[in-house]
């Protein structure tokens, strides 16, 4: 079942502050998935952070699957459960049927306490993995988009950095500004690359 593509994985990160000053997060993944033309796929799995970890310990994230759609907003059945550290939400067609082809799977969530203090750098950061390095799938295209909310824009001192490849990679990648959003896209990641 593991042996299909991921065309594109786009993701839009709005991040803002709550009125406690705590990091929210509202995330947007939209997932082309090429599956072979054969009965073999019935969907896929995404496993998202539910657990974040600082100088201080992990905490929770408060993470909330507020929908999941395909490419029309059309409702896709789906399930969650917990799984370590993540939450792992199956989208998958009835037992008995399969996909075929192009898929696209539209997650959107919400997170809260998403940044933490890095004491190497003295700073509050926003320090997240875009698809993740669990795959066992190369990837077409990676994007992400951060959005900052405006109140957060002052607090913002210019610092960004990417990185891809498998975990603990130090390779860099591009990144760029497209007005409030901080952007970047990769091309061709191999399975279990970031």
């Amino acid at each position: 079942v593991n042996d299909f593509t991921v065309e594109s994985f786009d993701a839009v990160y709005e991040l803002g502050r709550d009125d406690e000053g705590r990091s929210t997060l509202r995330t947007t993944e939209r997932i082309v998935v090429l599956s072979p033309d054969f009965d073999q796929n019935r969907g896929i799995i995404r496993d998202i952070p539910r657990i974040y970890g600082d100088d201080r310990g992990e905490h929770e994230t408060d993470l909330r699957i507020a929908s999941v759609t395909d490419d029309s907003g059309s409702p896709r059945p789906f399930t969650t459960e917990e799984y370590g550290d993540f939450l792992s939400v199956t989208i998958a067609v009835p037992e008995g049927s399969f996909v075929h082809g192009a898929q696209t799977y539209v997650i959107e969530y919400s997170q809260r306490d998403v940044t933490r203090h890095f004491s190497d750098t003295g700073a509050d950061e926003f320090y997240w993995d875009v698809n993740g390095t669990d795959w066992a799938q190369p990837f077409g295209r990676v994007t992400a988009r951060l959005i900052l909310d405006e109140d957060l824009v002052p607090a913002f001192n210019g610092n960004a950095a990417c990185y891809r490849g498998a975990f603990g990679s130090g390779e860099p990648c591009e990144i760029g500004a497209e007005g409030d959003s901080i952007v970047v896209e990769e091309h061709d990641l191999a399975p279990y690359e970031n």
